[in-house]
């Protein structure tokens, strides 16, 4: 595919959503305005308790594993925000009998000294969580303050 994109001089991209979604324009332009004065953190978090057998994401032949299927989209968010790429990454992981990692916590370092955390996590506890419940997302922190989303749950 990447050689027939390259000879037909055209862009494959996966299709997620949240690189266009009109959120991350609207963070991107608060961080790029100094909002917040100058970015030194992002936290991105993504998870969700994934107990069905047989599932590909927890074959090591697919792909299988938190970071392939969730810590994916934290990265490419992060790059998108912040329209650099990271200079520096590092990360731990807990692993399945099979092999794949479960759950994984990462640290990048973007150029500026501005660092990313993130964590993708199959088992999360986030399933307590009833209908009418809030769950406050931090997005970015400097020296001015934090840009925050808060989502309900149940909310789609």
């Amino acid at each position: 595919m990447a050689q027939a994109a390259e000879r037909n001089r055209v862009v494959i991209q996966e299709g997620a959503m949240m690189r266009f979604h009109p959120q991350t324009s609207y963070l991107r332009d608060l961080l790029e305005q100094g909002a917040i004065g100058e970015v030194r953190l992002l936290r991105g978090v993504f998870t969700f308790t994934l107990e069905r057998e047989g599932d590909i994401r927890w074959d090591p032949a697919m792909g299988g594993g938190s970071l392939w299927d969730l810590g994916s989209y934290c990265v490419s968010f992060a790059r998108a925000v912040l329209r650099v790429e990271p200079v520096e990454v590092f990360a731990m992981q807990t692993t399945s009998r099979s092999g794949i990692d479960t759950n994984l916590s990462a640290q990048m370092r973007f150029p500026g000294d501005i660092f990313v955390h993130i964590e993708t996590l199959r088992r999360s506890g986030l399933e307590d969580l009833q209908p009418g419940d809030d769950v406050m997302v931090r997005f970015a922190e400097g020296p001015k303050g934090l840009v925050v989303a808060e989502i309900e749950v149940g909310q789609a």
